[in-house]
């Protein structure tokens, strides 16, 4: 069973595929949403289902919204290991998305949106199974867009899953090269069309345009790096009005949210990859690194969590160092690894492996890594970066 194709399953089956799914991740499905996917057949034999089926359970909540569920998380992961496979989950995934109807009745979408946000948090770039399911993630996006093609509607956080879904695939199209420049090019384009009308014609929460403007950033950034890493580098002409709507977005996002770093953290790793690659001009160059470096220096770092105070630090290194400046990207090395938190350990480790990972970097990454406090050694990140040394 476990090798068997979504589609290619029965109704009893496709059920307990999409309740696995879910519930080995803590998540209830609205009732709707299954009867969508299993169609007009298959909804005479939900009741069936769970009165046969002890695990599954039917619920219903004090406004009459209804759920289909599991009866624990535990036994959802253990029949959900014999069962399915990764690429099963995502088909069930893919149906999901397919099928889910927003509500504008309201800013978040309704039930069916918050579970399919959800199931992405758990999933999707920014989760712990990343790794798992990135491989799919040009299907997931492709969904996205089928699912906003056939509704004809643009609900934000829809938009935001896809976009970024699309981001993500395309980076690793550059190393894999499933997608030619041109394809990865026209995906980003797109994607920033898809967002400029979501913020023209959407009724946004002004947290949703703060998100909806970071990821315009992020996939400008990314159709910069393109431009500048293509063969015999692209004409600065090409690049210059992509980095003057980067840069726009970013501030906009931050008038949204001026406390907030997100914004200056995509600006920084932007320039930071657009000018690494080289293929700038000099004018051009300076004038980016000038808007990150101004950027980041308006943020106070007093404010900023360990976490955040770390990449803060890093992103001031980066920068100090294309703009040539040692001493300051001295100071800001020396500041991060005062910082007693594990994850500033981890990037000094990791910036100093560099790219080669040559004998010399290996042994000076170790060396930080292994000087470091016990509460830092314990740490998951530095263990296993150590133990891959």
């Amino acid at each position: 069973l476990a090798g068997l194709a979504f589609a290619e399953r029965s109704t009893t089956e496709q059920l307990s595929a999409m309740l696995l799914t879910a519930g080995r991740r803590g998540l209830n499905v609205p009732l709707e949403l299954v009867l969508r996917v299993v169609g007009r057949e298959g909804s005479s034999a939900i009741v069936d289902f769970v009165r046969h089926f002890d695990i599954f359970r039917w619920t219903e909540e004090a406004n009459g919204n209804q759920f289909l569920g599991v009866r624990t998380r535990l036994e959802a992961e253990l029949l959900a290991r014999e069962n399915l496979t990764d690429l099963t989950e995502v088909d069930v995934v893919v149906s999901y998305i397919r099928h889910v109807r927003p509500l504008f009745n309201g800013r978040t979408g309704g039930d069916e949106i918050q579970f399919i946000v959800d199931l992405m948090n758990q999933i999707g770039p920014q989760s712990i199974e990343q790794g798992r399911y990135a491989r799919w993630y040009g299907d997931l996006a492709d969904a996205f867009a089928e699912q906003r093609e056939h509704s004809g509607m643009l609900h934000p956080r829809l938009v935001l899953q896809e976009v970024n879904l699309t981001r993500e695939y395309v980076k690793s199209t550059q190393r894999s090269n499933d997608l030619t420049q041109e394809e990865r090019l026209a995906r980003l384009r797109a994607s920033e069309d898809l967002l400029q009308r979501t913020l023209e014609e959407g009724d946004t929460s002004p947290r949703a345009r703060l998100n909806l403007y970071l990821e315009l950033a992020a996939s400008l950034g990314s159709q910069a790096y393109e431009l500048v890493t293509e063969e015999g580098h692209s004409s600065t002409e090409a690049i210059r009005p992509i980095l003057e709507r980067l840069v726009d977005a970013v501030m906009r996002a931050r008038a949204a949210d001026p406390e907030n770093i997100y914004p200056v953290d995509v600006l920084a790793w932007a320039a930071k990859d657009a000018v690494s690659s080289g293929g700038m001009t000099p004018q051009a160059r300076v004038s980016l690194l000038a808007e990150a470096k101004a950027s980041l220096d308006s943020i106070d770092p007093q404010d900023l969590s360990p976490g955040h105070l770390a990449k803060y630090r890093a992103r001031q290194a980066d920068i100090s160092r294309l703009l040539g400046d040692k001493d300051l990207e001295t100071s800001y090395l020396q500041e991060l690894m005062r910082i007693d938190d594990p994850a500033a350990y981890y990037l000094l480790a990791v910036r100093a492996l560099g790219d080669t990972r040559d004998p010399e970097s290996v042994k000076i990454a170790l060396r930080v890594l292994l000087d470091a406090p016990t509460s830092i050694r314990d740490d998951w990140k530095c263990a296993r970066l150590i133990l891959d040394l």
